[in-house]
């Protein structure tokens, strides 16, 4: 827990010193999401407008199931700016993965999905660091057809 701890407080001192305005509109980032799910996020710059974003955590509402998701997002012009921050929305298209630890059942709830994510990018100018905030509406394929919500709350460093 200790080694975890020095390596965080390293990413954010290196952020904060090596930092460029674009650092979250190219390269990729790594950190974490809140919420629903809980895990690691990472996301994968491709344009200025355009990215790749993975989770891979568990699903908290259930019994701590395994949730991966891919998404393809489109940011929008910002919306607002200025010194310290560029915020732009997204929004996006992609699919999860949830596993479930069937403990004995024999009736698996894995799920396949739709996800619409929907948010917010607090894009910091003094550091290659993102906050983002984001609902996803999501239509379960598989097993059945139905709908679910999922929300975030996410910080991201950026290396590149």
């Amino acid at each position: 827990m200790k080694r975890m701890k020095i390596i965080g407080v390293s990413l954010v001192i290196v952020g904060v010193f090596c930092g460029s305005a674009a650092a979250q509109e190219k390269g990729f980032g790594i950190g974490v999401i809140l919420g629903d799910p809980t895990g690691i996020n990472v996301k994968l710059c491709l344009t200025k407008k355009n990215a790749v974003s993975l989770a891979a955590g568990y699903d908290m509402r259930g019994d701590g199931y395994l949730n991966f998701h891919a998404d393809y997002l489109y940011h929008t012009k910002y919306f607002a700016s200025s010194k310290a921050v560029k915020i732009p929305f997204f929004f996006g298209v992609g699919g999860r993965l949830v596993l479930e630890d069937d403990e004995g059942d024999d009736e698996g709830d894995n799920m396949v999905g739709i996800r619409i994510p929907i948010g917010v990018d607090f894009m910091i100018r003094k550091a290659p660091l993102d906050v983002f905030i984001e609902v996803v509406p999501i239509m379960n394929v598989i097993p059945e057809t139905d709908f679910d919500i999922e929300a975030g709350v996410g910080i991201r460093f950026f290396i590149g």
